[in-house]
């Protein structure tokens, strides 16, 4: 009998479907790549004019471009295109990179949360929001997603969903002083004084007056709080610009910014928060972008001045007053740093080289006021003083040194009249105020000195130990409390 050596037919049938199986996986890895590059091909942009930009760029930019087009890892290149665009402010072609990414990795909130801020600059609010409701189910704890979305529900008059985005994000992190603002601007828009103010005065507590300070001001005065408004207003001339929130997927761009003032600003960021070894290496690369940028030169140096780095630190201010001689604080700094260094001759040489090169500076003047004062010259420091106020008439300070040094050269009623001008420059002026109880203090009028006090008291910004020698001077002239 013959023996039959073919296989059975099972297994021929399973040797057919593991072929159908591997052609199947085949195809579909074929359609997967091809289909990635075409998506890829599609959310490259025509590349811009990058003449006048920085070699590195155009460098890194035409390298994304080769990569993403045909590297072997596309999506990478494209990421790191969009980063190149949007960091460097090519916002259209940074969106459609973006828009490609979406769909190449849907799982990465970053593409669609800097989709979103993108849009909502051009006023797009519903693509934006859609994007960031999108971006929060993806990571929930991304707070700043949840702050955005706020807020541009907000700018869009959807007053009771941007309620429900800050409330959420106070769920979150209770106390967070961005949503309450948020909660506040939303109690303001439906009138609800009380409300808000309870709001604000967390917010200013909590973040020392960063935020929140520009709009208590009305908010008191609605609800008839004039004093403490006015003593707000006194303290404004004492902050700074808004700070914006803590945003890393934002922050993260600037290792791809060419632009020095950008990275400059982001710097003077990262220094107001206190991570100034974070804020160096960014200023160092804005001054290395724009060597011959003499302001760029000066934030450098007082960022080194944290550390503090006081020779770079001068070689920086040195550099900042040859580059550009009229820039009257480069001078003073150099100064200060170089006298800070021990050597007093040589900071009184570059101050009076910087007077001179700079003979329109309130601050020179009014700083030369102050030493000639200290040498005892009165005529010649009330005449620093006068110029410095002529200079800039706007400012308290050198009000309130003129009227010293006239109280110095027992010229009693100008030092009061220059004190009252210093009031007329900055309203509620803690050290005027103090200046003036005491004075009346001083010469027994004990009606004067009782509204002066009740200023006093009324401003933020005076001292606790200021307001007790006051009160206690008060009480020893007058035998009772003010």
């Amino acid at each position: 009998m013959k023996k039959n050596n073919q296989p059975p037919l099972r297994f021929k049938l399973w040797i057919i479907l593991a072929v159908a199986i591997g052609l199947m996986a085949l195809g579909v890895w074929w359609w997967r790549g091809y289909r990635q590059s075409d998506l890829i091909e599609k959310s490259l942009p025509a590349r811009p004019n990058l003449a006048n930009l920085a070699a590195e760029l155009r460098e890194r930019v035409r390298e994304a471009n080769e990569h993403a087009a045909h590297g072997p890892d596309q999506v990478a290149a494209l990421g790191e295109l969009a980063r190149l665009y949007h960091a460097n402010g090519f916002l259209q072609e940074a969106l459609l990179c973006y828009k490609g990414l979406e769909q190449l990795e849907p799982k990465n909130p970053r593409w669609k949360y800097r989709h979103a801020l993108i849009v909502s600059g051009f006023g797009e609010f519903g693509l934006a929001i859609s994007l960031l409701h999108r971006t929060i189910e993806l990571d929930p704890n991304y707070l700043p997603a949840r702050l955005r979305l706020g807020d541009i529900l907000l700018k869009d008059n959807q007053l009771k969903e941007a309620i429900a985005v800050y409330q959420d994000a106070q769920t979150h992190a209770p106390g967070e002083p961005y949503s309450m603002l948020g909660l506040a601007r939303c109690d303001m828009d439906q009138e609800l004084w009380p409300a808000a103010c309870e709001k604000l005065e967390k917010v200013v507590a909590a973040t020392n007056y960063a935020l929140g300070y520009d709009l208590i001001v009305p908010v008191y005065e609605h609800l008839g709080m004039n004093d403490r408004a006015a003593a707000i207003r006194g303290r404004m001339k004492a902050w700074g610009a808004f700070r914006d929130m803590d945003d890393p997927w934002m922050e993260e761009l600037n290792t791809d910014c060419y632009d020095a003032y950008q990275l400059s600003v982001a710097a003077g960021a990262f220094k107001v928060r206190g991570e100034k070894d974070v804020a160096l290496p960014l200023m160092e690369r804005a001054v290395r972008l724009s060597p011959k940028n003499a302001p760029l030169h000066f934030q450098l140096a007082l960022l080194l001045l944290d550390f503090p780095d006081y020779a770079k630190a001068r070689q920086e201010l040195t550099l900042c007053t040859q580059l550009q001689p009229t820039f009257a604080d480069g001078w003073i700094y150099l100064s200060g740093v170089i006298s800070t260094m021990g050597d007093a001759a040589g900071a009184q040489q570059i101050f009076m080289q910087g007077l001179a090169n700079c003979p329109d500076s309130p601050a020179l003047h009014r700083m030369y006021g102050k030493q000639l004062q200290a040498q005892g010259r009165l005529d010649e420091a009330i005449h620093e003083f006068r110029e410095s106020i002529r200079l800039r008439p706007t400012e308290a300070d050198p009000y309130i040194e003129l009227g010293i040094a006239l109280f110095t050269a027992e010229r009693t009623e100008e030092g009061l009249k220059e004190f009252s001008r210093a009031l007329e420059a900055e309203p509620e002026n803690p050290m005027v105020l103090c200046a003036m109880a005491f004075h009346e203090i001083s010469i027994g009028n004990e009606a004067a000195a009782r509204q002066w006090m009740q200023r006093v008291r009324s401003q933020p910004r005076v001292l606790t130990n200021d307001i007790e020698r006051l009160t206690a001077a008060f009480q020893q002239a007058f035998g009772r409390a003010p």
